[in-house]
């Protein structure tokens, strides 16, 4: 949990990072659920 906290702060003033931040997350998610399937 202190990741995501730390990287709220880094994004905080950059949306665009967020953005991106969160498009690289969603298939890192969806490898994680296919594995613990």
């Amino acid at each position: 949990m202190d990741f995501y906290r730390h990287m709220f702060r880094a994004t905080r003033n950059n949306p665009l990072a967020l953005l991106v931040g969160g498009l690289a997350c969603i298939p890192l998610i969806s490898v994680a659920v296919s594995v613990a399937n």
